[in-house]
């Protein structure tokens, strides 16, 4: 059983964080992107985010020189390299990111495309390698980034909140990722609506159903949470010079 203590105080940022939002979406359409964006990372991320993690806005870079779109919530961390290389609104080098998330207001066909060409741009960049032996970089296993979707509300209705809704299959149309087995959107909440969890290990798709006290947000963010210990680990010790020092002639 949960502790109640800290669920009904999980419970109630959520249901403010959601109220929050419903008023930026009626008061200030013109601002509606960053107000919503403050919201979710003043109520949601930062209260969650364990020792040595932080959270940003901005595009996520590699060390070849490519940079993902730009990303509304960045969940990073602050151990990996030096802090000169990322700052609460700039860029990240991929090897410190554990999420990238992507927040709406309310969802529809278009801000779904846009979430999963912003998915896209972070699936894209190459992780340089964290495990050396005697100066040169070994092969491992790396945990990539977790590439995310929440919305505060969503344009299709809902019939049966026990069942896959029209908006996991509206992602998967739009998904057309050239037959790539992993899903570019692989952690998806709608509020009211579900939660959605690509398991790699056993290619399918978990789902939480919703509830009035907003359990697919409390899975959504337990999921997160809970994948970025093993994430950061599986990084090793990035080196900086890959950014910085020029190649050998």
């Amino acid at each position: 059983m949960p502790n109640t203590i800290f669920r009904n105080n999980v419970i109630e940022r959520i249901t403010n964080a959601v109220f929050q939002a419903s008023n930026a979406f009626d008061i200030d359409h013109l601002g509606l992107r960053g107000r919503v964006r403050e919201i979710a990372i003043r109520e949601l991320f930062t209260p969650f985010l364990i020792e040595g993690t932080a959270v940003g806005s901005g595009k996520i870079i590699d060390s070849l020189g490519k940079t993902s779109r730009e990303c509304d919530v960045v969940i990073y961390s602050k151990s990996l390299l030096p802090s000169v290389m990322y700052s609460e609104v700039g860029f990240f080098p991929i090897e410190t990111c554990a999420c990238a998330i992507e927040v709406k207001s309310k969802t529809s066909s278009q801000e779904m495309a846009d979430a999963i060409l912003k998915a896209r741009s972070v699936n894209q960049l190459v992780l340089s390698e964290g495990i050396f032996d005697a100066d040169k970089p070994q092969t491992h296993n790396v945990i990539r980034p977790i590439t995310a979707f929440l919305a505060f509300a969503s344009d299709l209705e809902v019939n049966d909140p026990n069942t896959q809704t029209p908006e996991f299959f509206r992602m998967l149309k739009l998904d057309n990722n050239n037959g790539y087995s992993t899903p570019s959107i692989t952690s998806m909440c709608i509020v009211g609506q579900g939660y959605w969890c690509w398991q790699s290990i056993a290619q399918k798709w978990a789902f939480s159903k919703p509830s009035k006290i907003y359990d697919e947000v409390i899975d959504f963010m337990s999921g997160i949470i809970n994948s970025i210990p093993n994430m950061i680990s599986s990084r090793g010790h990035p080196r900086i010079c890959k950014y910085i020092m020029r190649p050998n002639r």
